[in-house]
């Protein structure tokens, strides 16, 4: 209760009573022409909070374009753009014991090959600055933090992690914004990861050969349930001409289409490799400069990752 009535200021506020009344609490009696006025000591809640962000400027190719407190939840919320392309930055500030960071792409499916799937483990395989096979597994032995995932959803593509530690967080920060602006996308974790050929017996040529692949045994499972195929089948007979008729995720009888040119070639030019959302959500109150330091880190990706997609 007491870290709820911070936001609480205490004012004295004028109020005009009768003669027959009388204030004892928290009032003084001030007689003037036969009327009576209390000043009596009443809280408000502040209309402004300060904050070190304000609308209208920008910070590190930046623009701040709202800055609003939630009170319910006791957080900072600051919307902000990256001037030069575009992509947004949602930070929340809030005194909690977990940073968190999110990287979020808009990824509606053109067909059920698992494009936007197989993308997103590709981007985990290594990239410029961090070129190793699977740095994403690598980490998790080397790392304190709660959590570290990526996943695809049915129209976009989420890479979030959350630490407690600051210099873990900014480590993984790192290895995160690299690996999705600059990935390497080699063939064969293309192979690796979405689907090819291999015989049943590596050793025998003349074993039977199967198809294989991460996202292709991953979706076999999913759909190994009816109630997956179920729905899969009502979403399309609903939805028949918009992206949710597609399984994101891929169907397995669909990703064996997917090439590897097409995640170069996708229909829809850079929409793959840009991103229109970039969501920052920093729940632990870190240094000022540190702040400004992942404002900087995120305009230095966005910038090379644009520079990358145009050559």
């Amino acid at each position: 209760m007491i870290r709820r009535l911070s936001c609480y200021k205490t004012v004295v506020r004028p109020i005009p009573i009768l003669t027959s009344q009388f204030v004892r609490r928290n009032s003084k009696l001030i007689v003037d022409n036969d009327e009576i006025a209390a000043e009596v000591t009443t809280p408000y809640i502040l209309p402004d909070r300060s904050y070190k962000y304000k609308e209208g400027k920008v910070y590190n190719e930046f623009l701040c374009e709202r800055v609003e407190y939630i009170s319910d939840f006791e957080l900072m919320s600051c919307t902000m753009r990256h001037l030069g392309t575009g992509t947004k930055l949602w930070y929340i500030d809030r005194n909690d014991t977990n940073n968190v960071f999110s990287i979020n792409f808009r990824t509606p499916p053109f067909d059920s090959t698992g494009l936007p799937h197989i993308l997103e483990h590709l981007a985990l395989c290594g990239s410029k600055k961090f070129p190793v096979r699977d740095p994403f597994f690598k980490m998790l032995n080397r790392s304190v933090a709660t959590n570290m995932n990526a996943l695809t959803a049915v129209d976009f593509t989420v890479y979030p992690f959350s630490s407690r530690n600051e210099v873990d967080f900014r480590n993984i920060q790192q290895i995160y914004l690299d690996a999705v602006f600059s990935p390497n996308l080699y063939y064969l974790d293309f192979l690796q990861e979405g689907w090819r050929f291999e015989h049943s017996d590596i050793n025998d040529p003349r074993s039977e050969i199967m198809l294989k692949g991460i996202v292709y045994n991953e979706m076999k499972g999913i759909f190994s349930e009816n109630t997956r195929i179920f729905k899969r089948s009502m979403i399309k007979n609903l939805l028949p001409s918009y992206a949710y008729s597609y399984v994101a995720g891929g169907d397995p009888l669909e990703i064996p289409k997917a090439t590897y040119a097409a995640h170069h070639q996708s229909p829809d030019g850079l929409s793959h490799v840009m991103p229109t959302l970039l969501v920052a959500l920093i729940t632990w109150v870190l240094l000022p400069t540190n702040r400004i330091k992942l404002l900087l880190d995120c305009s230095c990706a966005i910038r090379l990752m644009f520079r990358n997609a145009l050559n």
